[in-house]
């Protein structure tokens, strides 16, 4: 699998469940500065639109080991999953998997 350009993503499964990305554009994001969000309650993941697509790839990283980490219970702290979003993301880009 090649994701050519993640900001043209509408979906993705995750554990066989299905979340919507939308691309939100506000001024700014988050108030409390982040650049996406899960809401596990609708399956949606929201993700700041003028972020570059390598950016994007990283937040969106980032949000599916939210989703992993809640539905496995694994208890994960948010620091952990910064670094381990930040490792993935780089092993998905050096094996071409992102672009």
């Amino acid at each position: 699998m090649k994701l050519k350009d993640v900001k043209n993503l509408k979906q993705i499964k995750v554990l066989g469940k299905t979340y919507k990305i939308t691309w939100y554009c506000d001024d700014t994001p988050a108030d409390d500065g982040r650049m996406g969000y899960t809401d596990m309650r609708t399956s949606r993941i929201y993700l700041y639109q003028p972020l570059t697509n390598d950016s994007a790839a990283e937040v969106l990283v980032h949000e599916v080991l939210h989703i992993l980490n809640e539905t496995l219970q694994v208890d994960l702290a948010e620091s952990d999953m910064v670094r381990l979003g930040s490792g993935v993301t780089a092993f998905l880009l050096d094996n071409g998997v992102l672009p």
